[in-house]
């Protein structure tokens, strides 16, 4: 499901969310400091960029990340990362978990 453009939802399950970033595509040292900027989210457990792909997959906890402070510092560092691209209809999908 396309949230932004240049995002999608490609799965989704309460813990874990695999998203489509059309901006990673070919560009490994942007997936790199994604990798290093989620990882310091609290409530992320894994995080795993794919240039190749395009593709972020996040694992999280459930009851961390439905703190609304836990899935803004998840927004507004990928916002931080792809400044151009809208994550605000990513707190939904999260809020669900």
């Amino acid at each position: 499901m396309k949230i932004a453009e240049g995002v999608k939802v490609l799965s989704f399950f309460p813990g874990r969310v695999r998203l489509r970033i059309d901006d990673l595509k070919g560009n490994r040292a942007l997936a790199q400091a994604v990798e290093a900027r989620l990882a310091g989210i609290a409530a992320i457990s894994h995080v795993e960029a794919n240039s190749a792909s395009a593709s972020l997959l996040v694992k999280y906890d459930r009851r961390q990340i439905g703190r609304p402070d836990s899935a803004q510092a998840l927004i507004a560092a990928l916002h931080e990362l792809f400044p151009r691209l809208d994550f605000s209809r990513l707190q939904h999908w999260l809020a669900s978990a």
